[in-house]
């Protein structure tokens, strides 16, 4: 009889510590799993790519011309350089006339690529995001305002950031985000 209550009660104290192990993984983990799904739309590989091709514009394409490196947009935060409800002709003044031949540098892929990438917006901001995640918080969409929030503040010279809003999925119209650095002329 003694032999049964020192079993039982070993375990009970063996199923506490377990339950409280378990316990313990759970309420440290399902944060986690919360803060990976929150996330999971932020600077995807596709977007990165996308953001790539518009970095290689940029860097081989305004050199010369610094009027895109003029921040004057945004309450002064970033230049405005996409918005997938411009006209043709302000698609045509971002994507200039001195390109190389050959994408993704060329004039026509510049001007036809944000509609074939599902590219919504782009912005090109300094690479510490202070100030444009002010503007953001009272100009951009909640998704977009997260994504921006969750930027780390770094401050790195000769150096700028360009942000794209981008469509994920078009059957389910999931929106996704990417940035990427781009080097100062």
């Amino acid at each position: 009889m003694n032999n049964k209550a020192f079993a039982l009660v070993e375990t009970l104290i063996v199923t506490v510590f377990v339950m409280t192990i378990f316990t313990f993984i759970f309420t440290s983990l399902y944060p986690l799993v919360g803060k990976y799904e929150a996330h999971e739309r932020y600077d995807k590989v596709d977007g990165k790519y996308i953001a790539h091709y518009y970095r290689m514009h940029i860097e081989k394409n305004h050199t010369s011309d610094n009027s895109i490196f003029n921040l004057n947009q945004c309450d002064g935060a970033c230049k405005e350089l996409y918005k997938d409800n411009w006209t043709d002709n302000e698609i045509f003044n971002f994507c200039t006339s001195n390109f190389l031949d050959e994408a993704p540098t060329s004039l026509s892929f510049c001007q036809n690529y944000p509609e074939y990438a599902g590219i919504i917006s782009m912005y090109l901001v300094d690479y510490n995001v202070t100030n444009f995640k002010n503007y953001a918080k009272n100009y951009l969409s909640g998704d977009f305002y997260q994504y921006v929030k969750s930027i780390p503040v770094v401050d790195k010279t000769g150096y700028y950031r360009l942000i794209i809003e981008y469509l994920y999925d078009d059957t389910s119209q999931e929106v996704a985000y990417a940035t990427i650095e781009v080097k100062k002329p």
